[in-house]
């Protein structure tokens, strides 16, 4: 079954696979989702979705349909997702994410979420201020290596709750 929200200028659902091309192609092209997403083998990744326990959506734009962005909320805890997102830089300034996030967020809401996790890098000024329009609150910092030849890259911890 294939999931889905929208907005006035917005599609989300499920990918299929029809939807992969495109979505290497955003990942590949853009180099600001190459700095701040650790995707690995971008196919390989998106066909391990549906084996995690999470919601992961494509970001199309109406009326062209075309894939524009990507929103994923792994479950953190019951009722917690850690979100992660990203719109194309062909699409940026739009205030797509801006519109988009509080979609999701009451999609996640009629699944029983109540709690999301943010985790940014400190330099994604972009997406703290986003959060921070939002209503998101800064909670804490965490340090991750995620490759022991990697260097520590240090997070700021963002959440937002519905009251």
């Amino acid at each position: 079954m294939q999931l889905h929200f929208g907005t006035p200028r917005l599609v989300c659902r499920s990918m299929v696979k029809r939807d992969f091309p495109t979505f290497v192609e955003l990942v590949t092209a853009d180099r600001e989702v190459q700095k701040y997403f650790q995707f690995g083998d971008v196919f390989n990744f998106l066909e391990n979705l549906p084996n995690q326990e999470c919601y992961p959506f494509g970001i199309f734009a109406k009326p062209t349909n075309a894939l524009i962005g990507y929103i994923n909320g792994y479950v953190y805890t019951s009722q917690e997702l850690l979100v992660e997102y990203f719109i194309s830089d062909f699409a940026r300034c739009n205030h797509y994410a801006f519109e988009v996030l509080p979609a999701f967020f009451n999609f996640c809401r009629d699944k029983g979420f109540t709690s999301f996790r943010f985790e940014v890098e400190e330099d994604n000024i972009p997406s703290i201020s986003l959060l921070t329009k939002i209503g998101a609150e800064h909670c804490e910092s965490e340090d991750y290596v995620y490759d022991v030849e990697a260097p520590v890259r240090n997070f700021k911890v963002y959440k937002f709750l519905f009251h």
